[in-house]
């Protein structure tokens, strides 16, 4: 298994992938897929935006 490396980008300029990991890797053990399931509101958003703020505060993980 390979190791995660932080980056020294800042967070807001890179593409928001989960711990800031490259989107193209094929060979990986295990995947993270973001997957909301907006069924508990009628009147507004609900866990829509989860998947996406997850991503954005992994990243300040993987420095």
């Amino acid at each position: 298994m390979t190791q995660v490396q932080g980056s020294d980008a800042p967070t807001f300029a890179t593409f928001p992938t989960f711990l800031g990991l490259d989107r193209r890797g094929r060979d990986a053990a295990r995947v993270v897929a973001g997957i909301p399931l907006d069924l508990g509101v009628t009147n507004r958003a609900g866990t829509r935006s989860g998947p996406a703020a997850i991503r954005v505060a992994s990243r300040m993980l993987a420095g």
